[in-house]
């Protein structure tokens, strides 16, 4: 493409870019295509590429159609509305709906599309406004007086190391390839939300139908689909191990404000959890990956549809989408994929290949396998069933704590830990989930003495990212939304001080306040200093490696390390204030 310079006219660059986009299109030019656009993550390039095969080269169509709809045009940046139409001789017609949004990029000397976002298709005709929360459910404060739950956790064993449910918390691509049990417990960790609960009783509606168009009018209108995020750069290690966000944090990203923006596999195990509350079967759900591109199936009274970012489709032999290829799939429970992993039941094989058949364009990348499943014995309570979402909740927390307990090997278990929860056996595995953050490591190397650190943690805010009081924030959850509440911020300070400085110790958390103790030194996650002795009764303390709590029954602590805690609830410290 001829350079086009910084000082042209916005006017005359927006006619030669959308001429290039055109003329990309109707020749089949993938490289013109690209040539046309600069994005700063590769995912989104390759997303582009893989998008502009699908529906141009590998399926070649009989008509293409590009309409400019209406162009706005500043000095700045020029932003064009454009819809795209390819006809096929086998498949239905399909039409994209383009806002391509262009500016100078100083680094290539040019202008170039440098986002290009899809708006939504019609599907039904409910209409959804933007939803603020004036009123919300609100759980119980002292979560440690719940004796129903807590007998559970106390005759629970979470089984597998603390290091792998540590996994279950930032959920990354490189931990969701090893274990496909974590995409399950993304499904279960947005279930059991207090704010998904308050959502899906906003968007309930009497019939299955009528809950997705409900829901697909409140995303078109509410959700943004973005593949950049300022957390990844051009690196691959970055792209694997930046976590998936649940919808509590991809809420407060937003500044607890609508519209809300995220990629596709957080949004549809966002989307499947609202449906499930609303009462769809999880038989009749399956969040499918479409190579790198996630999407939901939905079964209504016999009619399949697909849930994508920008639409919805009957699923039929003239069905096409540019991904076709089904690389792994899951619900709340079941999963399967391609790399080897299932645990899906006969009945749930039988199923997917009844809705995949001769005739549908997409395949599975190999055949489906069976593997032990827990299908039948799982089922769980809906808006249906309860009067209001806050009964929904504490009824859906129950009977995941009671099935983790009777199946300690369950997608159960790893869900506890995704919805981070202190009612587990293992909460060192929050700890672990910090320390191994690459947020913190950066975190750590550009507060490096004490004096920045607590200079940094008194500019906080205080409150949790969660509405639910038995929630912890993560250390790296801590600085990345600048908030948190004391037990979450206790834990960042415990992080800081052992991987700055190597410090011995742990978290305390008490039904009075919340404490990091360390080499005779005592801090108060309330009062944001130095405490004399811990005040309160003791609910669980642990720190990486270790915990312990006559609360809930567990020691996983050797007898040193609980009788250096029960010192520290009790020893008289005047010398405190030389831990800043």
């Amino acid at each position: 493409m001829k350079s086009v310079e910084k000082t042209l006219d916005t006017s005359a660059i927006s006619v030669t870019l959308l001429d290039c986009l055109h003329r990309a299109l109707t020749t089949g030019d993938i490289e013109l295509w690209l040539e046309t656009q600069y994005f700063e993550d590769e995912m989104e390039a390759e997303s582009q590429r893989a998008w502009f095969h699908g529906y141009l080269q590998k399926t070649v169509p009989t008509c293409i159609e590009f309409n400019v709809r209406n162009v706005r045009i500043s000095l700045a940046e020029i932003v064009a509305a454009c819809t795209l139409t390819f006809t096929y001789e086998q498949f239905d017609q399909l039409k994209d709906e383009h806002i391509y949004t262009m500016r100078y990029v100083e680094d290539k000397k040019e202008w170039k599309v440098v986002t290009i976002e899809k708006s939504w298709l019609p599907f039904g005709s409910a209409e959804a406004d933007l939803i603020h929360y004036d009123t919300y459910s609100m759980t119980d404060l002292f979560w440690w007086t719940n004796e129903a739950e807590l007998e559970i956790v106390r005759n629970s064993n979470d089984p597998l190391p603390a290091n792998l449910y540590a996994r279950a918390i930032p959920r990354n691509i490189r931990s969701r390839e090893v274990h496909s049990e974590l995409e399950c417990a993304a499904i279960l960790s947005n279930m059991l939300s207090l704010r998904v609960a308050d959502l899906a009783a906003l968007l309930f509606q009497p019939t299955a139908l009528g809950t997705l168009k409900s829901l697909y009018h409140f995303a078109s209108e509410n959700i943004n689909f973005q593949i950049e995020r300022p957390d990844r750069n051009s690196s691959w290690s970055s792209k694997f191990t930046a976590p998936t966000f649940s919808y509590d944090e991809l809420l407060t990203l937003a500044e607890d404000h609508f519209p809300l923006t995220a990629n596709c596999t957080p949004l549809m195990s966002f989307y499947f959890a609202v449906l499930r509350l609303c009462g769809l079967a999880a038989s009749d759900i399956v969040q499918l990956r479409l190579v790198n591109y996630d999407c939901l199936l939905v079964s209504i009274t016999g009619e399949a549809y697909l849930f994508f970012t920008d639409r919805i489709v009957k699923l039929n032999a003239g069905t096409y989408y540019y991904q076709t290829e089904i690389s792994k799939l899951f619900n709340e429970r079941e999963y399967w994929s391609a790399a080897g992993s299932s645990n899906l039941s006969g009945r749930t094989v039988e199923r997917l290949n009844n809705w995949f058949k001769d005739g549908i364009v997409f395949k599975f990348s190999r055949p489906l396998t069976t593997g032990i499943s827990y299908m039948d014995e799982c089922p769980m309570p809906s808006l249906k069933e309860c009067a209001d979402p806050l009964q929904l909740h504490r009824l859906l927390r129950q009977t995941m704590l009671r099935y983790s307990c009777n199946l300690p090997d369950s997608v159960y278990t790893y869900a506890k830990y995704a919805y981070q929860t202190l009612l587990v056996t293992k909460p060192q595995a929050y700890v672990l989930a910090s320390m191994n953050s690459p947020l913190i490591r950066q975190f750590l190397s550009d507060y490096n003495t004490k004096q920045h650190f607590f200079e940094y943690v008194d500019l906080l805010k205080k409150k949790s990212i969660f509405r639910e009081h038995d929630r912890l924030m993560t250390a790296d959850q801590v600085i990345r939304h600048g908030t948190a509440d004391p037990a979450s911020l206790t834990v960042l300070v415990y992080v800081w001080l052992n991987q700055s400085h190597q410090s011995q110790g742990g978290v305390c958390i008490t039904d009075e306040d919340s404490y990091c103790f360390f080499e005779g030194e005592i801090w108060s996650g309330k009062k944001r200093k130095p405490a004399s002795k811990m005040q309160g009764n003791l609910l669980v303390a642990f720190n990486h490696e270790s915990c312990f709590s006559e609360l809930m029954n567990i020691s996983e602590a050797k007898t040193e390390w609980i009788t250096f805690i029960r010192q520290h609830m009790t020893m008289s410290h005047e010398g405190a204030d030389h831990i800043e």
